[in-house]
């Protein structure tokens, strides 16, 4: 599975610079042409960077697409070649797994409701965008977010995180990558959520600064299919365990604790799927007596005002700085039981995703500033 992502957002075009193009084409000598859009995605107090990315042959007549056909229950999906020119096909389009289909659906389920009742289904279907390849997909994301006729509205974005490894910097990089963006009711609440396979040792959790500031830092892995070396390697990943707040926080932080040191005898790495909280944005906190001004303070200790009016007349929160991180929110589906042993090794986790990667190249890398947690 790796590392899924669910956001609910309003979209907003990211602007050029000299050094910056969100809209970028790129031509190789080999005839190679690749695609890429990068816009924003607001999400009440965060904001997110978002991409999608695809390539063809600038000659159309040796691009073909290698997807996967719809599968039988209990049955895996089977390739499935597509020619170009069928790539926009309905009936064609029908046959893919959904998984492998890039979706931009301009209507919310009312809407499009609305319209099916009123027997408009052709209507229904043309705010319906789908495709098989990304580089139509990343130009009709786009041209939607250009028109301004969305800019209030609210979509429910699917995607995955994607990896890639400088070998010269020996630094991982991510990326944001959509799958999927559907039209949802502005009444819909705004969420930002990452599913993840985690991989981990016994001393993954270090909770050195727990009692001053109340978090654990979850270092573990993920798994990555790097198409470079056509082969899976495990990323290091940092995640937050969270006990702010109240008593309940801190005594699920520390049942999280509890969970992921659980180690038998034999286990050397255990695997644990989690549903974190992503949050790239000034988050919004509970104001409190400390952070009122002095004066207002003096009228609270002298009884001329209670703390919870003047609280409540500064409207009862205020942002604080800005924080990038995954914090842990609950067990994923699939560890629903809790986590569960693995063959895998310390040395396989650490192995790098280089081509015959030499045992002095194999690094313990949990950053830091570029790590975007």
């Amino acid at each position: 599975m790796g590392a899924n992502f669910e956001i609910i957002a309003t979209l907003k075009a990211v602007k050029d610079s000299d050094n910056f193009k969100a809209f970028e084409v790129r031509d190789f000598d080999s005839g190679w042409q690749n695609t890429k859009y990068r816009f924003n995605a607001i999400s009440g107090n965060n904001r997110f960077m978002l991409e999608i990315g695809g390539g063809k042959w600038k000659d159309e007549k040796k691009n073909k697409i290698l997807t996967f056909a719809k599968a039988e229950a209990g049955k895996k999906p089977e390739k499935l070649e597509v020619a170009w020119s069928d790539r926009r096909n309905p009936e064609i389009i029908e046959k893919v797994a959904g998984f492998r289909i890039y979706t931009c659906n301009l209507l919310t389920y009312d809407e499009r409701k609305a319209l099916e009742d009123e027997e408009k289904e052709d209507e229904a279907k043309k705010k319906n965008h789908q495709f098989l390849e990304k580089t139509e997909f990343a130009g009709l994301v786009k041209k939607v977010i250009d028109s301004g006729k969305y800019t209030d509205a609210k979509f429910r974005i699917l995607g995955t995180i994607d990896f890639q490894y400088s070998e010269a910097k020996n630094q991982y990089y991510r990326t944001l990558s959509v799958d999927k963006i559907y039209k949802v009711a502005d009444d819909t609440p705004y969420k930002a959520e990452m599913t993840i396979n985690t991989f981990y040792t016994e001393d993954a959790i270090d909770d050195e600064s727990y009692d001053e500031n109340k978090k654990m830092i979850f270092n573990c892995y993920t798994d990555y299919y790097f198409s470079s070396i056509k082969e899976s390697r495990f990323v290091p990943m940092a995640l937050v365990i969270n006990g702010n707040g109240d008593e309940k926080a801190d005594k699920k932080a520390m049942a999280f604790k509890k969970k992921l040191t659980e180690f038998d005898d034999e286990a050397t790495v255990r695997k644990c799927g989690l549903v974190c909280q992503m949050i790239d944005g000034a988050e919004e906190q509970a104001i409190t007596y400390d952070d009122l001004d002095e004066e207002t303070r003096d009228n609270i200790d002298m009884g001329l005002i209670e703390l919870e009016d003047a609280i409540k007349a500064l409207g009862g929160n205020m942002y604080g700085e800005r924080v990038t991180e995954y914090r842990v929110q609950s067990l994923a589906r699939n560890s629903a039981k809790g986590s569960e042993t693995t063959v895998y090794t310390e040395e396989d986790l650490k192995k790098l995703p280089i081509a015959n990667a030499k045992e002095e190249d194999v690094v313990n890398i949990f950053d830091d500033e570029d790590d975007g947690i």
